[in-house]
């Protein structure tokens, strides 16, 4: 829903109980003040303007201090490339054989590596007849892990939910680039109908998400694709 140009950031469901319960009775308020004979001259149109605003306040207040932090917010969303480094192979949670096939012209990498549930590394290696052989390593080869889901905060932003899948230097946890997604805060409706029913919550910030390997090659392009 967007109202004066802003987008309001509330369901659909929320949107038609409010018109299915709340506007009647809003309707029913405001026709009891235009009705009212008590209420002369400035009085009356001082308390229609009144019931109006309250009304709209009560269920979308929240709703558009929420979309307006979500506005701001979102001029940060997408993706960030802080530095560019060449690599031969990465630390990924999207690692398989078949990307680093022969064939493949995606994953122009050497290697690419994984995290074992036992704390260990797959480390995943291209050989040159084309082969794809696995080895479990107790340390990994690469110098730069993608994390997905990464928690981290953002202060001074009005905003429910944040999720990062950032490139890191493994010893120094630099940061070298990052997709941000950001969810907004949800008004009091939609956290009765939407998550306390449903258990779901708003999408966030309309930006395009990248493919993996786009977001991958932008921050961590491949050595070998440079040196061809």
């Amino acid at each position: 829903m967007t109202l004066f140009g802003l987008k309001l950031y509330i369901s659909d469901l929320a949107l038609g109980l409010l018109g299915l319960f709340y506007l009647p009775l809003v309707l029913w308020a405001l026709w009891k003040i235009l009705r009212a004979k008590n209420l002369a001259g400035w009085r009356k149109p001082a308390a229609f303007i009144a019931a109006v605003l309250a009304a709209y306040a009560i269920p979308l207040g929240d709703v558009t201090i929420n979309s307006l932090g979500m506005r701001e917010a979102c001029e940060r969303a997408g993706l960030h490339v802080y530095r560019q480094v060449a690599v031969e192979g990465y630390i990924g949670s999207m690692v398989s054989k078949d990307m680093l096939g022969k064939d493949h012209e995606y994953y122009p990498y050497r290697f690419l590596e994984a995290r074992t549930a036992q704390g260990k590394f797959a480390h995943l290696e291209r050989m040159p007849d084309g082969s794809v052989v696995t080895t479990v390593r107790d340390q990994p080869e690469a110098e730069y892990e993608i994390v997905n889901d990464h928690p981290s905060a953002l202060p001074g932003l009005r905003v429910g939910s944040i999720a990062r899948i950032q490139v890191l230097h493994r010893q120094s946890g630099e940061v070298l680039g990052e997709w941000l997604t950001l969810g907004p805060r949800h008004g009091w409706v939609d956290r009765i109908v939407l998550l306390g029913w449903f258990g779901q919550g708003l999408p966030g910030c309309s930006v395009k998400k990248l493919p993996y390997f786009d977001l991958v090659q932008q921050i961590l392009p491949s050595k070998l694709k440079i040196d061809r």
